[in-house]
């Protein structure tokens, strides 16, 4: 768990002031939100699989699990969600036995924005369902309706390139945006945490895009502004600077503003093994997740590689993925082959 008021969390009491003022006076290197380089996808080795498709993993069919040999989630009637175990670990059809039916209708009322890679949002077997959708937008008609400067930002905006082209480069935000959202108990694909129930609808996903085609990549704190002007309640961000100490003051002020509107700032912890303060994860104003694997363990390299109690290994880790710790560090959650959706 993170330490807000005591132990080493640096930035405490005044927020983005107080950051810039501390980088400063080390003389470390601030980065602009233009620039081209220093962010990194918090990328641990997701095993992902596009829903409509039979089962395929990138390893060997023999790396995958026994449904026999362990715990089995077993919350919905998604045909993939067998391999899902971290289900099992955050205990998470406990956790739905507690919502109330107004808790499940409100969940359907309750965007998330995901600021990522970007997805195939609109035909998406397990996603399409779930997205945020601009009520002041009349969506595909050429106009600015809602009048915010942004042209058919039906379902969110690419803030990468300025434009309303949701699917972004690579499927890194389908990766996220399915383990948030996807369809759950729809007979398609993989279950999402908060995916809906019944007649209940799932998180609605707002989309951001702050990584674009061609490796474009920027508009990080106008996206994280997007959300709280938008009614996003959480913010999620799996992404990170490429070295400790780094960090664009304009992000801090943003993630101010969006935590002062209410908004619950979510960031990866990193991937870089270390305690070091690795923004914007560092930073006072936001949750930041580490992750573990299926047995709450911390991913690191000294750790084994057997991770199901069926005795087989599931893989070697990459020796790159090891994540980042400290009394900073809020909560740890699964992240090393966690199977969700993918863009296509």
């Amino acid at each position: 768990g993170g330490n807000r008021n005591g132990g080493n969390r640096k930035e405490r009491g005044r927020g983005a002031a107080n950051a810039i003022a501390k980088l400063a006076r080390k003389g470390n290197q601030a980065l602009d939100d233009d620039e081209q380089y220093g962010i990194l996808e918090a990328s641990p080795m997701y095993e992902t699989q596009q829903v409509v498709e039979p089962p395929s993993l990138r390893g060997s069919d023999a790396d995958v699990p026994s449904s026999t040999s362990r715990k089995l989630f077993s919350g919905s009637n998604d045909p993939y969600v067998s391999w899902q175990p971290h289900y099992d670990t955050v205990e998470l059809q406990a956790a739905w036995n507690l919502m109330t039916d107004a808790e499940w209708e409100r969940l359907g009322q309750t965007p998330v924005h995901v600021l990522d890679t970007g997805w195939d949002h609109i035909n998406h077997a397990d996603l399409g369902g779930n997205l945020w959708i601009n009520p002041g937008e009349i969506c595909g008609n050429g106009l600015d309706d809602d009048g915010n400067g942004l042209v058919d930002d039906c379902h969110g905006w690419n803030h990468a390139e300025n434009n309303d082209n949701l699917d972004g480069d690579g499927d890194h935000g389908d990766h996220c945006s399915g383990t948030i959202s996807a369809d759950t108990d729809n007979g398609v694909g993989v279950a999402g945490v908060a995916g809906g129930k019944g007649n209940w609808k799932g998180a609605p996903i707002m989309t951001g895009v702050g990584f674009g085609n061609d490796s474009s990549q920027g508009g990080f704190a106008d996206a994280i502004r997007y959300a709280a002007d938008n009614g996003a309640k959480v913010s999620s961000n799996s992404w990170g600077y490429i070295f400790p100490e780094m960090f664009d003051p304009a992000v801090l002020l943003a993630i101010d503003y969006a935590t002062d509107a209410g908004v619950l700032v979510v960031f990866a912890a990193g991937n870089s093994g270390t305690e070091a303060a690795w923004y914007p994860g560092y930073y006072e104003k936001v949750i930041a997740v580490a992750a573990t694997d299926v047995n709450k363990v911390a991913v690191s390299q000294s750790q084994n590689n057997q991770y199901y109690s069926n005795g087989g290994p599931f893989q070697s880790r990459p020796s790159w993925f090891t994540t980042c710790y400290g009394d900073w560090v809020d909560i740890s959650a699964p992240g090393f082959y966690v199977y969700s959706t993918t863009n296509g």
